[in-house]
């Protein structure tokens, strides 16, 4: 494949592929009904459930309806290009014209198809979006109807779904390829992730529960095998980031200023709510024993005092060091 059509075309900054297929599936919506967000969608799933649509018709005259245009992004004074340098107009056009408009006028035989003077054309003209809907890049058709649910803000594109310009839209798009991609190094980071905690609490269950603590999981010191189990196995579940998360402070363990750093964590959080020792300023700021400043926040504090030699005193006394240990 050339380099030229490594990408069939771009709509605002996501990137659709040749030959690959998208699946449309369901936005998230928080404003939703309560039963909608429970299940993580806009629109409730359902047979028959869709949207249609057609390019939009941009109007430039309020008091005019005929006076408009279609937003196809085929022509340079497609509306979708306002206030673009006319260069890359002209590329944006080119490419497209090349990659979608002639495959599709080729494939439905129709040499005249989105010709701004088709007023026929425009007219019966229509896209069909719904959950579970599928798109082949491959099939001019299809890449067409999938540029135009994306250029019409009818589907957002996974990771994209807060940008305000998608906030009418009920679905997502992403690509096969990749979700089975990201699906499986999730897999794998989460194994490793158990595989890694497992080994760790049957040779240092201290040491394990004070990473969980760094990272936020939060227990007591008597919880029992089978519950701390549960409780990290809820924590990684489907999340590579958490998984990550843990394994990379696992690894900081390993080095001394490392494990420090957990341990310091540990004894601030644990004097912190018991009021003594440490203070808060009115702007945020953690003071030690009332005048040594240590950080922002615990974390920060916790990473200082593991590798500033000027608190040397204060790691001393948060992990019960002699002299000669620091």
């Amino acid at each position: 494949m050339s380099k030229e059509k490594a990408v069939l075309f771009t709509v605002a900054g996501f990137e659709v592929k040749p030959n690959t297929v998208y699946t449309i599936g369901d936005k998230k919506d928080g404003d939703a009904p309560d039963g909608f967000v429970k299940l993580g969608v806009t629109k409730l799933p359902s047979i028959g459930i869709d949207e249609t649509f057609q390019p939009r018709f941009i109007r430039r005259d309020p008091n005019n309806p005929e006076s408009g245009v279609w937003d196809t992004g085929f022509y340079d004074y497609s509306p979708c290009y306002d206030g673009l340098e006319h260069a890359a107009k002209s590329a944006t056009v080119k490419a497209l014209t090349k990659n979608l408009l002639e495959p599709y006028r080729a494939a439905t035989g129709q040499p005249e198809a989105f010709e701004l003077t088709n007023k026929e054309f425009f007219d019966k003209l229509m896209f069909r979006v719904y959950s579970g809907k599928t798109f082949n890049t491959s099939d001019p058709v299809q890449a067409i109807e999938l540029y135009f649910s994306l250029l019409s803000y009818q589907v957002a594109p996974k990771g994209s779904e807060g940008d305000s310009k998608y906030r009418m839209a009920a679905y997502t798009i992403f690509d096969n390829k990749k979700k089975v991609k990201d699906k499986n190094e999730t897999s794998i980071a989460v194994f490793g992730a158990i595989g890694v905690f497992t080994k760790l609490y049957e040779n240092d269950r201290e040491k394990v529960l004070t990473i969980l603590r760094w990272v936020g999981i939060n227990t007591p010191q008597e919880v029992d095998k089978e519950t701390l189990i549960g409780i990290f196995h809820e924590y990684v579940k489907d999340s590579y980031d958490k998984a990550k998360v843990f394994l990379n402070a696992c690894e900081e363990a390993d080095t001394e200023i490392g494990l420090n750093k957990f341990n310091i964590y540990k004894r601030l959080k644990e004097i912190a709510n018991k009021g003594n020792k440490i203070s808060k300023s009115p702007n945020g700021i953690y003071f030690y024993d009332g005048d040594i400043e240590i950080g922002p926040d615990l974390k920060s504090a916790s990473e200082n005092i593991a590798k500033n030699k000027d608190l040397n005193r204060v790691k001393k006394e948060l992990l019960l060091l002699d002299d000669e240990e620091l």
